[in-house]
């Protein structure tokens, strides 16, 4: 059976690059990175609530699953926009209805039925995850500092680079769906199935002066 997995999405990269607004980047992710915070906090519990109704009841409820893919999907747009990897200003926690953010997280819907023993010593998991996302992460910072390096002095980013950017975003995002009982399945390093975002569905923030993307 083909894994259930999260699929990452991006726009390409964008035609110019501002070396002003890359230069403020770490200052101007800084509000988003407050709200993901206090986001993360919603999200743990609803996952502690959610491991004891799987465990008992073999289903994820649908309303605690709905606020889970929502802070998957808004720490993707965070951290592609603090990477440097999206230009625009991400809308905070979703997009309006019907649209993406720039870098988005496509996330199956909740399954029918969730293995209880599968999910119950999910948490002997939690060691090898923290540590594998740990190191992924200082691979992810270092990776940003020297992209905001590159774009600051030279005005634009390699396309092997922000592919190793976001081969790296990806696979952290998609291990975080799976250590948060979202999916049963540990993920692939490469994805098969990855694609673009349709530049058309793409939000668009109405504060950072750009016009609304189309219907």
């Amino acid at each position: 059976m083909e894994p259930r997995q999260a699929r990452f999405l991006c726009i390409p990269e964008p035609p110019t690059r501002s070396r002003l607004t890359a230069f403020f980047r770490p200052i101007l992710a800084i509000p988003h990175f407050v709200v993901l915070f206090l986001l993360a906090i919603v999200a743990i519990v609803c996952i502690v609530i959610a491991w004891f109704a799987i465990v008992f009841t073999g289903r994820f409820p649908q309303g605690l699953y709905n606020l889970v893919t929502k802070y998957h999907r808004y720490s993707v747009a965070t951290s592609a926009y603090a990477y440097l990897l999206t230009e625009r200003f991400p809308p905070f926690i979703s997009p309006p209805e019907g649209r993406t953010f720039d870098a988005d997280l496509d996330i199956p819907p909740a399954m029918a039925r969730y293995d209880r023993v599968k999910t119950g010593f999910r948490i002997f998991h939690a060691i090898p995850t923290i540590v594998l996302s740990y190191g992924i992460g200082v691979l992810a910072t270092g990776g940003a500092v020297l992209a905001w390096l590159s774009i600051v002095f030279a005005g634009r980013l390699s396309p092997r680079f922000r592919e190793a950017l976001i081969v790296t975003l990806s696979y952290s995002s998609r291990l975080s769906v799976y250590s948060d009982l979202q999916t049963e399945d540990w993920p692939s390093l490469l994805e098969k199935d990855a694609r673009p975002v349709d530049p058309a569905a793409v939000s668009t923030n109405p504060t950072a002066g750009a016009l609304p993307a189309p219907e």
